[in-house]
């Protein structure tokens, strides 16, 4: 997604820094349910009924996170995965690092 190059000091994607990437995001964008990153439970709801967000903010969650992890999301997992929860969220980056680690590779 991102044509940045993974940056050299990326923070570790645990679930903990999923949510406070998610928070700033939120704040940036002054999205009304800008909750504290502890706040933001894995059964957090990222559509409506929970943060509300829309799938142009989630596209910029994805960015921010590639950006601040050092990494890039492969397109086809992007395409292919359903975020209803910030659970689903963090599980989708922790399987990105996960492989990237793996396969030794950005992408």
């Amino acid at each position: 997604m991102s044509t940045n190059p993974p940056a050299n000091d990326a923070a570790p994607a645990d679930p903990a820094g999923v949510r406070r990437v998610l928070h700033d995001v939120l704040l940036a964008n002054k999205a009304a349910h800008a909750a504290a990153p502890d706040a933001l439970r894995d059964d957090v709801l990222l559509g409506m009924g929970g943060l509300g967000l829309s799938s142009l903010l989630l596209l910029q969650v994805l960015v921010k996170l590639e950006e601040s992890f050092g990494f890039t999301f492969e397109d086809a997992a992007v395409a292919n995965a359903t975020f209803h929860t910030v659970g689903d969220l963090a599980r989708f980056v922790s399987e990105a690092v996960l492989q990237r680690q793996t396969t030794g590779s950005g992408r």
